[in-house]
């Protein structure tokens, strides 16, 4: 049986976006802001693009996130998901997911304990995987299913350095629905555009439509991944899991 489609909610109105600014008020509170800054003074000579990075002005960046969980129905019953995050960077997306009462996973790639994005989650509390998402690889995370898989500033590419086209994305939202998403799980993905200034192609879009994706300019959802849509795709081995609390 299919999962129930949960459509994504509009763009929040004004009411709810002053709601969501109290929300933003009481996330800005767990966070050790004096922690954050020594953190950032370390980036200050060593890495200049570090010390600059907008991810550092926590208001904007926060709210941000606050409307993407606003439109993702997460901060509505029920609570308590598991959702996972690739690409986490600064940990604001699982963070923001903590807030509202959901345990949320970033992936990342492997780096070293003194990195910007390690010290940053540290200070948040997030909780990472370490791992690289390879084109017809399946993801990471053995062993784990989500009931929100999210992905924002999406752009994998193939050993090549091309863009990933639809069989590999085919690939990737096979290895979702039979492995990595629990009954119901939903999928949230938000494009870059690539180097030939497009999201996707549309060979990619006409999967992303077929198997029950909702396009809108960069944003794809999937209110749920059919496995018997998408085919059961072969599995190679999965890497050790590395896991930061």
């Amino acid at each position: 049986m299919n999962a129930p489609r949960t459509p994504l909610l509009p763009a929040p109105s004004l009411l709810h976006r002053a709601i969501l600014r109290f929300d933003l008020r009481q996330a800005l509170r767990q966070i050790d802001e004096a922690s954050l800054a020594e953190v950032r003074l370390r980036f200050r000579n060593s890495c200049p693009g570090a010390y600059e990075s907008k991810y550092w002005h926590l208001d904007g960046q926060l709210l941000k996130n606050l409307h993407r969980a606003w439109r993702l129905r997460l901060r509505h019953p029920p609570f308590g998901l598991s959702i996972l995050d690739l690409g986490t960077g600064f940990g604001l997306f699982p963070f923001v997911c903590r807030h509202y009462g959901h345990r949320a996973i970033g992936l990342d790639v492997e780096d070293q304990s003194d990195s910007l994005y390690h010290l940053v989650t540290g200070v948040l509390g997030v909780e990472r995987l370490l791992g690289t998402i390879r084109s017809r690889e399946p993801l990471p995370v053995a062993g784990q299913r989500f009931d929100l898989v999210t992905g924002f500033a999406v752009m994998f590419n193939d050993p090549q350095g091309e863009p990933w086209g639809a069989g590999e994305w085919g690939y990737f939202l096979a290895d979702l629905a039979n492995r990595r998403l629990a009954p119901g799980g939903r999928v949230f993905l938000s494009f870059n555009r690539d180097r030939n200034d497009r999201y996707f192609d549309r060979e990619t879009e006409t999967l992303f439509r077929s198997v029950g994706g909702e396009i809108e300019g960069r944003d794809v959802y999937f209110p749920s991944l059919d496995p018997a849509v998408l085919g059961a795709e072969r599995v190679t081995a999965v890497e050790p899991l590395a896991v930061e609390a």
